[in-house]
């Protein structure tokens, strides 16, 4: 389920969407409304639901402090918080349209090479607000960091687009990863 925000899953639209692109699933309006329906539609049958929805969040806040670091350093805790609270609402939707299901938070990688003594504890603590989240509705919560940016940030370069691309998405490789630290949760 969703890569874009938390605000987004709930209020809608996907912008991959909106911008133009394809869905292998289509759906309109709120993908939190299309993956409840979804899940109430085939009740007892689906067995795994992933999310991962911190990266328009962390980018949109990023940006609104025109790059001001002590801005960002300033308002993270209210950005994780909103961010959490988002979730928790997300969870707990998704826990009550499939109670049997193992639903799995996919948490956040720091992609801010060379500024991870800034950087790094902003992201572990949206891991734990996000972890704490995912414990309040009975999910596992899965943290990228530790194998993410192993290496000063070297491994990015492979679980990432980021060398390549400029992109931050995960490549093949990365989501090999995610799904291994996933299977490792459940």
């Amino acid at each position: 389920m969703g890569e874009h925000g938390a605000q987004g899953f709930v209020a809608g639209p996907c912008p991959w969407s909106a911008a133009g692109f394809p869905l292998h699933d289509p759906y309109a309006g709120p993908q939190l409304d299309a993956a409840t329906q979804f899940l109430h539609a085939h009740r007892g049958r689906v067995d795994l639901v992933t999310l991962s929805l911190w990266g328009n969040d962390a980018n949109a806040f990023v940006a609104s402090c025109n790059g001001n670091v002590q801005c960002i350093i300033d308002g993270a805790p209210a950005a994780i918080a909103r961010l959490a609270g988002n979730l928790d609402n997300i969870l707990q939707k998704l826990r009550a349209a499939a109670p049997d299901a193992d639903l799995v938070v996919i948490g956040a990688y720091d992609v801010n090479v060379g500024a991870f003594a800034i950087t790094g504890p902003i992201f572990t603590a949206l891991n734990q607000a996000m972890a704490d989240a995912a414990q309040r509705a009975r999910a596992k919560f899965v943290n990228p960091m530790p194998v993410f940016d192993a290496n000063g940030g070297a491994a990015l370069c492979t679980y990432t687009l980021l060398c390549r691309d400029g992109d931050a998405h995960p490549s093949d490789a990365g989501y090999a990863v995610l799904a291994d630290l996933a299977e490792a949760e459940l």
